[in-house]
């Protein structure tokens, strides 16, 4: 997902064929070392690009590990990068809020993207390519068209929250999760929203919240909370309960009494995994 807000928007790893042998690990190149920030990397095709080292984002070949040099467009530090589905190109974002897409074997600029101002933490394609979402370190998430840049969806998550951002395999829908607490000194108020755009017919976003108070200013109640990828389902603990909830039709799928715990969506088939607590 992971953490939004202050930290990132749930990074995924992938590891590329190119890394692999056999079903053993091997090295296939190893960069020269970066100063500064931690490096952080992801792949692109037959390409590996890497941020962490001020404002310049590296190019490497995967199968020789020949350096293909550097985006140096930002103006300021890059804090998060993502490789469009096919591989043909990269989003960075910077500490200005400026996104730039640009071409992974050229490296020269496609579009540029003023976003809200904050340094931009994560960023993520949709699975067709037509949409990217990105995050700031102040919690606010912006989705725009990857053509133009225009904005489709925005909205202001609240400090200290976590959760994941899912879009379904046609597009088509957006669908934010993320859970905070508060206490105020006698109970601790904990909050599940959810949050669901449609990005190609448009509209206003279909929200839900969920509250619970517990007077153990420790108590997480939401924190395994997941959304189901293909269809917007959302799996949380009420109280010993497993609750999945639809998105869609805004009413209880069902529940499952003593399943409260943390959960997971397989990628296909209709099971839910769960872990009782």
């Amino acid at each position: 997902m992971g953490r939004i807000l202050g930290t990132a928007l749930w990074a995924c790893l992938a590891v590329s064929a190119a890394c692999a042998a056999d079903a053993e690990w091997r090295e296939v190149f190893a960069a020269e070392p970066f100063t500064g920030a931690p490096l952080r990397a992801g792949f692109a095709g037959r390409h590996g690009f890497a941020w962490g080292d001020g404002r310049a984002v590296r190019t490497f070949d995967l199968e020789s590990g020949k350096d293909r040099g550097a985006f140096l467009e930002h103006a300021a530090e890059v804090g998060a990068a993502a490789a469009s589905p096919d591989g043909s190109r990269i989003a960075s974002g910077d500490g200005a809020g400026t996104i730039r897409i640009w071409d992974a074997s050229t490296r020269r600029e496609v579009l540029k993207i003023e976003g809200p101002p904050g340094a931009v933490v994560e960023i993520r394609w949709t699975p067709t390519g037509g949409h990217l979402g990105w995050v700031t370190e102040d919690g606010w998430l912006t989705i725009a068209r990857a053509e133009n840049g225009r904005t489709v969806a925005d909205y202001d998550i609240e400090p200290g929250a976590e959760g994941e951002f899912v879009v379904s395999a046609d597009g088509k829908w957006a669908r934010v999760l993320f859970v905070s607490s508060a206490w105020d000194g006698r109970e601790n108020l904990a909050t599940l929203r959810t949050v669901q755009w449609n990005l190609l017919d448009g509209g206003a976003p279909r929200k839900r919240t969920w509250e619970r108070r517990d007077p153990d200013p420790g108590a997480r109640p939401y924190t395994g909370a997941r959304i189901d990828p293909r269809d917007g389902r959302v799996a949380f603990a009420d109280g010993d309960d497993l609750v999945v909830w639809s998105m869609d039709d805004d009413r209880e799928a069902f529940r499952l009494e003593g399943g409260a715990g943390p959960v997971a969506f397989p990628a296909e088939g209709d099971l839910l995994v769960g872990a009782p607590a």
